[in-house]
């Protein structure tokens, strides 16, 4: 697993990555995104995505794995972890940016 932990201040916070819509090959590490969401320490979510048998990797960009809006008015920190800790699955992780307003 990877974990990052990233500190805002606000009352919204907003995930972005790329995640793989299609590939040629189904066992690839490429074709599976398995992402958790703590925010302050809770688990808040997950972004779960399996890519599509295709003739070639596609990609889609800005997708938003995680937002989480109505936080209180201060310090958040913000837990993305990659993977679920099972070593049979793999999982792709593209992270983009965090947005938080």
């Amino acid at each position: 697993n990877f974990v990052a932990i990233y500190t805002s201040l606000g009352i919204a916070i907003y995930v972005l990555g790329i995640s793989v819509l299609s590939t040629p090959e189904t066992t690839l590490s490429v074709n599976n995104s398995r992402i958790f969401f703590q925010v302050d320490g809770e688990d808040q979510g997950s972004f779960l995505h399996t890519a599509s048998l295709g003739t070639e990797v596609v990609y889609s960009y800005n997708t938003i794995f995680f937002s989480k809006e109505g936080l209180s008015d201060g310090l958040h920190n913000i837990t993305m972890i990659c993977g679920d800790g099972n070593p049979s699955i793999d999982s792709l992780c593209l992270f983009d940016r965090f947005i938080y307003t």
